[in-house]
């Protein structure tokens, strides 16, 4: 019997993970900035020019309702369509995929 074992540190993986525009504003940070603050931000548009601002992470954030599930969930889908790519040949015995 063979076993074939690949980890990854997954720690960090949840920033990478970009969520729709009405999910991002339920992940603001609880300060509020003035525009001067962050205008020169990327995503910064000038029709927030002298406006108060709150910044949103477009990522699943700590603490947001189902994070875990839904990072698992992508994890695991990545693992099963490349699961016939991952073997150079084709395995002979049960093959077990894990978070």
């Amino acid at each position: 019997m063979m076993f074939r074992f690949q980890a990854d540190d997954l720690t960090d993986f949840y920033y990478t993970i970009l969520v729709s525009e009405s999910r991002a504003t339920r992940n603001a940070i609880r300060q509020v900035f003035h525009s001067h603050q962050v205008s020169h931000f990327r995503s910064y548009k000038p029709e927030f020019d002298g406006k108060p601002l709150l910044i949103c992470l477009r990522t699943l954030a700590m603490g947001d309702n189902l994070a875990v599930e839904i990072a698992q969930q992508a994890h695991r889908m990545c693992c099963v369509s490349c699961a016939g790519r991952c073997f150079h040949t084709k395995p002979s015995g049960i093959v077990v995929l894990s978070l």
